[in-house]
């Protein structure tokens, strides 16, 4: 526990660093919020509004792929949240979204650990392109699971916290169906 609170100590004695992981707290706020909506538009909306602040925290923590790769994450979102136009339903969309994330990754030069984001992200672009919500909660467990990886390879508490509470809540949805066909 000492070592936590040292590590902790650690991660808010720069200001700029203080500044990174309390701003880090909104979009992971914000991502709690994002799956109760109804209304799609609001659902794309607060996961764009989501990303672009994890684009920033990892900005203000030095680290490019994260920034990166959640700045295109907003761009995919606005595509995705125009899913019923034709323009925009072909499954290239997800595929391009991969490809572009994969250069913006290599682009950012952030070393071995942005494969973690990179992979994550692909994933989870797989998952939020299907209908089936058991179909995104299979796509989003590795996708998270990276993530969580990649926060604790940057030192981002709020990543860290956050995808553990993705993780315990796709593991309890997967459960409770499990539940549900047996019962």
């Amino acid at each position: 526990m000492k070592s936590i609170l040292i590590w902790l100590a650690a991660e808010f004695s720069d200001p700029v660093n203080a500044a990174a992981q309390i701003i880090g707290f909104i979009p992971m706020i914000l991502a709690y919020f994002v799956f109760l909506f109804n209304d799609r538009r609001k659902v794309i909306a607060f996961k764009a509004s989501s990303d672009l602040l994890w684009a920033l925290h990892f900005l203000l923590l030095g680290e490019l792929s994260g920034c990166v790769i959640n700045s295109i994450n907003v761009v995919r979102n606005i595509i995705f949240a125009q899913k019923d136009k034709k323009w925009a339903s072909s499954i290239a969309i997800p595929v391009v979204f991969c490809i572009i994330t994969a250069v913006g990754a290599l682009l950012s030069r952030s070393g071995l650990k942005s494969i973690f984001p990179l992979i994550g992200s692909c994933l989870a672009v797989m998952g939020f392109w299907c209908n089936e919500p058991r179909h995104i909660r299979k796509f989003n467990l590795p996708a998270v699971s990276l993530w969580l990886i990649y926060g604790l390879l940057t030192g981002s508490i709020s990543t860290i916290i956050c995808n553990i509470m993705s993780f315990v809540s796709i593991l309890t949805a997967e459960l409770r169906l499990i539940r549900n066909k047996a019962g």
